[in-house]
């Protein structure tokens, strides 16, 4: 045997894995109305004598194992030659250890158990998956040969046909196109449009492809050009109306600077007239106190020429000359 059927799978995933049987010419090979099982048991050996490893998973036909037609789509797909195998992923992150498995494909017959195809399985974290592995590997059953195991690449649903346009002579028929595909008839004078086709119907009636604008080509056209205008003016009453609201932030912004600049005058004539009445005040109060000592010194001179004069009346005129001069004459003296 040219190796065994081998897969990689990772423990994000449901565990999946295909094996279809092929005869010597490459043909599907059916294996329906037998009875298999595959058991999934960790790849280990046991000593001596004794149970065989226990399986963590057996699949049947009941539980996670199916035969089914080809899934590529090629082949008679009424043959029934591959086995497809499911687990889900809860249930394998909780019972299947990482590591090496085995899920050999088994035939019951009469309550017996055979080995039909050894198979292998590496169930383990993403960053272990170092190399690319099919989920999907055929054995091939050669003529009086081991049979040979051999990957096989698994082909993408076959998508439908998008809508495309369609020619001929004549309106189309039911038969002709599918559903939104359009018919070009290009045997009349004017080629005429059918389409596009829904509910497996094509419209009864086509319309003619022309380069002459129809009235209601016409009529649609105006009506995009006013469209088009009226989209204009509503931009152009945009941009006015965003100008106008640019101007108006403008002056605002005018105003309120004009309004601090009068602030801070207000503020230093405030300064200055304090400054003023301050100097005011302190002149009139040197001026009173200029006053007060004026009048101080006029009493105090009031005073002494009053103590004078009655001082010489008591010790006599003659003997006091306040003028000190050569003449004791009473008439120029204080008391005269």
């Amino acid at each position: 045997m040219a190796g065994l059927p081998s897969f990689v799978i990772s423990t994000q995933t449901d565990p999946y894995w295909e094996i279809p049987f092929y005869d010597a010419q490459g043909l599907p090979l059916s294996v329906a109305g037998r009875v298999f099982e595959a058991w999934v048991t960790p790849a280990i050996t046991s000593q001596g004598v004794g149970q065989p490893v226990a399986p963590v998973k057996v699949l049947t036909f009941d539980d996670g194992l199916s035969l089914v037609p080809p899934t590529d789509g090629s082949g008679d797909q009424t043959i029934r030659n591959t086995f497809v195998h499911r687990v889900s992923s809860a249930y394998a992150q909780a019972h299947f250890p990482r590591g090496e498995l085995t899920a050999d494909i088994l035939e019951v017959v009469g309550g017996a158990r055979r080995l039909l195809v050894p198979v292998r399985l590496r169930y383990g974290d993403p960053a272990e998956i170092r190399e690319f592995v099919a989920d999907r590997a055929g054995v091939t059953f050669g003529a009086g040969r081991q049979p040979i195991v051999t990957p096989v690449a698994v082909a993408g649903q076959v998508g439908r046909r998008g809508a495309g346009f369609l020619t001929g002579n004549g309106p189309p028929t039911a038969l002709d196109g599918e559903d939104g595909d359009y018919w070009i008839d290009s045997s009349a004078e004017v080629r005429t449009l059918y389409g596009p086709k829904a509910g497996e119907a094509w419209p009864v009636d086509g319309k003619p492809i022309t380069s002459e604008i129809t009235p209601e080509l016409q009529a649609a056209r105006d009506a995009a050009v006013a469209s088009a205008a009226a989209a204009r003016g509503s931009a152009t009453s945009a941009q006015a109306d965003r100008q106008a609201v640019d101007t108006g932030a403008a002056q605002v912004e005018v105003s309120r600077q004009a309004v601090a600049t009068a602030q801070v005058q207000v503020a230093t004539d405030k300064a200055i007239s304090t400054g003023a009445r301050t100097e005011a005040q302190a002149a009139r109060d040197a001026a009173s106190a200029a006053q007060v000592a004026a009048d101080g010194q006029r009493v105090a001179a009031q005073i002494a020429a009053s103590d004078a004069r009655t001082y010489a009346a008591l010790v006599g005129a003659s003997v006091f000359d306040f003028n000190v001069d050569s003449n004791p004459s009473p008439s120029n003296d204080w008391n005269a």
